[in-house]
């Protein structure tokens, strides 16, 4: 499900400032006044990331999955802003190991 309401999306713990951390590690939506903030996956500390989120022209978010356990397996994900949907739509061995996508629509 697409967002229609204006969202800020956010990460904690991002690959630009932890290249490799066992914290968990989320994508997160809040309003611009800084109200309902909602997160939108539920990874658990050291297990896959959620970093680099992008909106999709359509309202989805679509974001840089870190998994491995140095943080070096990374696949490009899309998701629904409330959660749902999941999937990867570049997985790791497209984007070779130790690279760093920075997906980006246009």
């Amino acid at each position: 499900m697409a967002s229609t309401e204006p969202l800020i999306v956010f990460t904690t713990y991002d690959i630009g400032g932890y290249q490799s951390t066992d914290e968990a590690s989320n994508l997160y939506t809040i309003r611009p006044d800084g109200s309902g903030r909602t997160a939108v996956t539920t990874f658990a500390p050291g297990a896959e990331r959620a970093t680099q989120p992008t909106w999709t022209a359509d309202g989805r978010l679509l974001f840089n999955q870190v998994a491995g356990t140095d943080d070096t397996t990374r696949s490009v994900a899309l998701i629904n802003t409330d959660g749902t949907g999941l999937r990867t739509v570049l997985d790791a061995e497209a984007v070779g190991p130790d690279n760093r996508p920075h997906p980006r629509m246009r």
